[in-house]
């Protein structure tokens, strides 16, 4: 399966929804392509993201070695 190499929580907060960025796996997709700890991803490959699972599921449609756009909200 596709991994971008995080951990991450659902939204616990008013606003946009998505999943949080908890931790981030050093060497990973997540870090090269410069993701941190606290960022908000709101969509993979334009599809929305409400939840971790959805997510994950979203990453997991994807194909190993081929690039994926996340939207990103930080601060």
């Amino acid at each position: 399966h596709p991994q971008i190499g995080i951990s991450a929580s659902d939204v616990s907060r008013t606003g946009p929804l998505g999943a949080v960025v908890a931790e981030v796996v050093a060497g990973s997709p997540a870090e090269a392509g410069g993701l941190r700890a606290g960022d908000l991803i709101t969509e993979v490959d334009g599809a929305p993201v409400s939840s971790t699972e959805s997510l994950v599921a979203l990453v997991r449609n994807g194909r190993v070695g081929r690039e994926m756009t996340l939207s990103v909200v930080r601060d």
